[in-house]
């Protein structure tokens, strides 16, 4: 909490995440409030957990990372769900996700933790340096779906897995100039029983600073062999993958490139048209009523910003 002269000072003691408001000068009403969340209500997935006695024993045996992404494999309920947590470790990208019926504050480990968290696995080869801007999506057929950079080489990556304890299926998606920072990952199905597409956006240094968009547009299944959309030596396009330069005359920022896919029940659909509205407060922003994907990101005029949307015709 803070104090009376507005220092910053941790509440110590709590066993949940209640905060109430007292007389004691450090919790009085209209102070701002900073306190850790129980621990019952976490797990570590990497580094130390210095709240559990013992160093040994709260040590996931994981490096952390800067760079981090979650989604989630939904089921029946709440207790079928399972998250999946990919994170780059500064030499690699490592995959896991948390599963069973027993939900508490169970640390992670490399090894894995029977009932609760998966084995740590590495989703490109061991020391690849492919990882930051990690972004991870999840289909409707319960592939996941991941998107990195590689510094070394300014590219962009890809890796599918059929499931969640599938082998990652790897490729080089763009190399071409300086691309694939402030990465955004969706993926929806051509039809019910179809293969999945993924749609990944990201950010061309390259190109001053403009959006990208690549995506496969046959899509991807288990059985799908996954290949590069550009050569890693030449930097030409395979036309493996679908890769479009947003030509907006925009000032864009360095920043988040987001994308989505209209769908319904995980399978790709027509937008819904309408007449779109801005207001001094709010608007409504409507597709063009076609299936194509939808960017987002953010613009600079002088000393004003603004969000800029795009989609194809």
């Amino acid at each position: 909490t803070t104090d009376r002269n507005g220092n910053i000072t941790n509440i110590s003691g709590k066993t949940d995440n209640s905060i109430s408001s007292d007389t004691d000068d450090r919790i009085s009403y209209g102070n701002h409030v900073v306190f850790e969340s129980s621990q019952s209500n976490y797990s570590i997935v990497a580094g130390i957990d210095y709240n559990v006695t013992g160093v040994d024993a709260s040590d996931t045996g994981n490096t952390a990372g800067q760079y981090l992404d979650i989604a989630v494999i939904p089921g029946t309920n709440q207790a079928g769900d399972v998250v999946v947590f990919v994170w780059y470790d500064g030499t690699d990208l490592k995959y896991t996700y948390r599963y069973g019926t027993k939900d508490d504050d169970t640390d992670a480990k490399s090894t894995g933790v029977d009932d609760k968290w998966a084995i740590i696995r590495n989703i490109f080869e061991e020391g690849a340096e492919i990882g930051e801007y990690c972004k991870v999506a999840v289909d409707a057929n319960g592939g996941i779906h991941i998107a990195a950079y590689s510094r070394s080489g300014a590219d962009l990556y890809y890796a599918f897995l059929s499931d969640k304890d599938a082998t990652p299926k790897t490729c080089l998606v763009d190399s071409y100039s300086q691309v694939g920072k402030y990465i955004s990952i969706d993926a929806a199905k051509l039809s019910a029983t179809g293969n999945a597409i993924p749609y990944i956006s990201y950010y061309a240094d390259g190109f001053n600073g403009l959006p990208k968009v690549a995506y496969l547009p046959e899509g991807v299944n288990a059985s799908t062999e996954l290949k590069d959309g550009a050569d890693n030596e030449t930097d030409l396009f395979t036309s493996d993958w679908e890769v479009s330069l947003i030509p907006t005359t925009s000032n864009v920022c360095e920043d988040n490139m987001n994308v989505a896919i209209w769908k319904g029940d995980g399978v790709i659909k027509k937008s819904t048209p309408g007449t779109s509205t801005s207001g001094t407060t709010d608007g409504n922003c409507y597709g063009n009523g076609k299936s194509q994907f939808v960017l987002g990101y953010a613009t600079e005029s002088g000393v004003n910003g603004y969000i800029e949307t795009a989609q194809m015709k």
